[in-house]
Formats: C-alpha cells, sequence, structure tokens
C-alpha cells in the first residue's frame, strides 16, 4: 500500500493504540491452524504408509514414519515462517517492508504530501478534509465526533482485516504445507534410499515374522482343503457312474 494510505487513520499512533496489539493476536490461531494441518496431513502420510506396506515391511514403515515426519517439520517451519511475514505486515501497514515491533514506520516525505487525496482501500476516506465551515458551524468538532470517526475507522479496518486473514491464512498453509507433500515425500524416500547398503534394504524389505507365520499357516490350510476338495470331487464322480451305469445297461 505505502505509508501513505494510512488506512484512514489520522497517524500511526491512533492505529498502534487501537489495532496494533489486536492483529498480533491473530498470530497464535494461525499457528495453531498450521500445527492442526500439520498433524492431518502426517496422520495421512502415516495411513497410506501402514495401508501400502507397513504391516508386511514394519521397518520400512517406520523409516517412511521418519521421513514423513522430518518433512512436515520442515514445511511447518516454512508455513508459519510465512504466516509471521503477513501477520508483521498487518501490523505495519504503512509501509512496504514488514518491520520489527519495536520499529516506528519512517516519517512522511513532506507535510504537503499528506494534505493530498491518496489511493486507499477504504475509498475516500483518505481524501483530506473538506474546507472549514464558517460562522456558526466553523464550531471544533467535540470528543464524541471524533471518537465515532476512530470507532468507524477501526470497525472498517477491520472488516479488511477479516477477509484477508481468512483468505491469506489458509493460502499460506496450503502453499507452504500440504501442497506437494506427497511428491515431496517420495523425493526424499528415494534420496534415502539410494544411501541405504544392501543390507540395510535387505533389512527394511524383512517381513514380519508373525505375518509371515500366519501367511505359510495360511497357505498350507489352503493346500489341504484344495486336497480335500479333489477327493470329493473324486468321490462324486465315481457315485455317479455307479448310478448311471445300471441304467446305461438296461
Amino acid at each position: 500500500h505505502g505509508r501513505e494510505a494510512f488506512y484512514g487513520f489520522p497517524s500511526y499512533a491512533a492505529f498502534a493504540s487501537l489495532v496494533r496489539d489486536v492483529v498480533g493476536d491473530l498470530a497464535a490461531p494461525a499457528e495453531a491452524c498450521a500445527a492442526r494441518v500439520r498433524a492431518r496431513v502426517l496422520r495421512l502420510a502415516r495411513t497410506t504408509a501402514s495401508a501400502t506396506f507397513g504391516a508386511r515391511f514394519p521397518a520400512l514403515g517406520a523409516a517412511v514414519d521418519d521421513v514423513a515426519r522430518d518433512l512436515a517439520d520442515a514445511k511447518h517451519a516454512s508455513a508459519v515462517a510465512a504466516l509471521d511475514v503477513l501477520l508483521r505486515t498487518q501490523r505495519q501497514p504503512f509501509t512496504l517492508d514488514p518491520l520489527d515491533d519495536d520499529d516506528e514506520p519512517p516519517p512522511p516525505r513532506d507535510a504537503a504530501f499528506r494534505a493530498q487525496p491518496t489511493a486507499s482501500p477504504f475509498g475516500s476516506w483518505n481524501r483530506p478534509p473538506p474546507p472549514a465551515a464558517k460562522g456558526a458551524a466553523a464550531a471544533r468538532p467535540g470528543r464524541r465526533d471524533a471518537r465515532d470517526f476512530l470507532r468507524a475507522k477501526v470497525d472498517r479496518y477491520f472488516e479488511i482485516l477479516e477477509r484477508r486473514v481468512a483468505d491469506l491464512v489458509p493460502m499460506a498453509v496450503d502453499m507452504y504445507l500440504v501442497q506437494e507433500f506427497g511428491h515431496d515425500l517420495a523425493l526424499r524416500v528415494a534420496e534415502a534410499t539410494h544411501a541405504y547398503s544392501d543390507g540395510a534394504i535387505a533389512g527394511l524389505l524383512a517381513e514380519d515374522p508373525d505375518l509371515a507365520a500366519r501367511r505359510d499357516a495360511a497357505a498350507a490350510l489352503l493346500d489341504k482343503l484344495d486336497r480335500a476338495r479333489e477327493t470329493l470331487d473324486d468321490f462324486a464322480a465315481a457315485r455317479a457312474f455307479d448310478v448311471d451305469a445300471p441304467a446305461a445297461r438296461g
């Protein structure tokens, strides 16, 4: 926006005393949103890995889980950093560059510049005041009028801030934490496997002993059932022949 927009506030001091600290309170909910998304993304990755090969290859599943957790941590840190820049910008709306919380915005270029109409998201709110009225109408506005004026500015600012934060916080979390997570996870798993020795790969692909024993028992039972079925089929065929043979001779 640039410092000249001022969002309709008469000065930076008015904005800082009425709005700035409240904007700072949005940091904790925004970071909580990113943390919840991180937990859901990590849970989805673990569920997918477990359903794909976790039960059969527990060592491989544990390795993928470690890679997914490290990736989720890195992406979560990037999302939190982006949210921090976003909210610092909202706390310092009078400069193009985010400032530290203790910094003050630079002074205006000159006094005449501040008296000129400026572009603002509030339309005509930043236009200079109309010429003072003459006579009795030239009385100085009271404190109540000034309070109403500032209240309107604060309300309008938070209307715009609400829409902006509602759009930008999910967008930042999605861009830095969700998008490309599966692709990046596949790349990290591939990079990790390239660093493993043949023995380590064999260890990752070692089946769970209990699962292997249950599979062997199931295979043996299936073999018995197949042989029993063959025996029953032979008995049924011989029985049918014994019944049909006398009828054919008669």
